[in-house]
């Protein structure tokens, strides 16, 4: 029988240590970069009663999030790259599961969606190309001089009341018709209200003279029933 020196038998336990320690640190990376990518394809509603399972406007909604979420700027529902995944959210997700209220937190819905899926969906976004126009061979004399005006300032409007999306696509087309209103956007969208994000020409002041004038449908809520959420308009819809 064979005895080792006692010195290379604590080398190779030292070995065998560090080894252990290496595999360890390398788990535990993988395993919160796993979990960092998986926060971005599972999406949180907060709900008033319980359910038995998702409606079709929760999944909507958690769809819009994650989407989102994973392109890092907000997608529109009605954009038609993205219309024909909105018909069907269910075929997307993974799983869903209702977390019950606690003291501090009311009771929510927390839906994980395919990572794959979401990336293929995304692949259909259209790139835009702007191409750009050399102006150094025209006359000076012919340049044209830039119009001075006011630029379009954001506005965040929420409203509740919405029912259902067909009510959301007329609400769109008459905010969008408003002589201060260039441009409209679906920032959030939850069974209790819309998020939309404005674009408008002489701000706040200009859109509510607007609306006060040309939408009856809209009435202002005051005070804001959103707290932390000072700046933002609020309205209720009412057929």
């Amino acid at each position: 029988m064979t005895i080792q020196p006692i010195e290379k038998i604590k080398k190779t336990k030292q070995s065998f240590f560090c080894v252990c320690v290496f595999l360890l640190s390398l788990f535990c990376s993988w395993t919160a970069q796993a979990e960092g990518q998986g926060s971005l394809y599972q999406a949180r509603l907060s709900l008033a009663v319980p359910e038995s399972e998702p409606s079709l406007p929760e999944l909507k909604a958690a769809l819009l999030q994650v989407l989102s979420a994973v392109n890092g700027q907000s997608i529109s529902p009605d954009d038609p790259a993205f219309a024909a995944s909105f018909k069907d959210p269910k075929q997307w997700l993974l799983s869903y599961q209702y977390i019950p209220a606690t003291a501090d937190q009311a009771l929510s819905l927390e839906l994980n969606f395919d990572p794959e899926a979401i990336q293929k969906i995304l692949k259909k976004q259209p790139k835009i190309q702007t191409a750009a126009v050399d102006t150094s061979a025209l006359p000076r004399e012919t340049a044209p001089m830039p119009v001075q005006e006011s630029q379009p300032s954001s506005v965040q409007m929420a409203i509740y009341g919405i029912s259902d999306l067909s009510i959301l696509d007329s609400l769109k087309a008459s905010l969008a018709q408003l002589t201060p209103v260039k441009q409209v956007e679906v920032s959030e969208l939850s069974p209790n209200q819309v998020l939309l994000t404005l674009s408008c020409q002489g701000g706040t002041q200009a859109l509510q003279t607007a609306i006060a004038e040309q939408l009856a449908n809209l009435t202002p809520i005051t005070p804001n029933p959103d707290p932390s959420e000072p700046e933002r308009l609020a309205y209720q819809w009412s057929a």
